[in-house]
């Protein structure tokens, strides 16, 4: 700590300490101000090895959550939500939604279909296209969710998206 941690808030470390089994290693350590944001104001984000999401409010330190995945805003309300594979035009394999839920991140959507799967947002809706292991999109396995009080809800397809 003396040699290496003197550029580090203590405080901050301590937080990160007790979330990480009581394992810092400030010599390895990399945090970076996220790009993750909530739309309640004096939020101040950090990811610390890159999966683990921290935040400062009013002075304190907290641990939000794992992250692993792409930041978007499916319902445009000025808070992000967590997209786990899929993303991107990505295919995958299991595909995961987390959400800010009072003071941390909570998975709200797992799903492992039978082939593969793709996310793309297209505000306020989150659109999954399944594909069979040939990549080639199943008929028929488009689906739509709407992001309404933290939670993924089905929906028909919307008619203003023409699809």
């Amino acid at each position: 700590m003396k040699k290496y941690g003197a550029e580090y808030n203590k405080k901050f470390l301590d937080v990160i300490n007790q979330h990480s089994n009581q394992e810092l290693n400030v010599k390895t350590i990399t945090i970076v101000e996220s790009q993750f944001a909530v739309k309640e104001p004096g939020y101040v984000f950090y990811e610390v090895n890159g999966d683990n999401l921290y935040y400062e409010y009013q002075g304190k330190y907290h641990f939000a959550g794992k992250v692993n995945g792409e930041f978007g805003d499916i319902n445009n309300d000025g808070t992000m939500e967590i997209i786990q594979g899929g993303g991107c035009g990505c295919l995958c394999s299991e595909a995961l939604v987390s959400v800010w839920n009072n003071g941390k991140i909570e998975t709200i959507f797992r799903e492992s279909p039978a082939g593969q799967l793709r996310w793309f947002i297209e505000s306020p809706f989150l659109i999954a296209n399944r594909y069979e292991d040939s990549f080639k999109e199943t008929e028929g396995e488009i689906t739509y969710y709407e992001l309404k009080n933290n939670r993924l809800v089905k929906i028909k397809a919307p008619l203003e998206l023409g699809h």
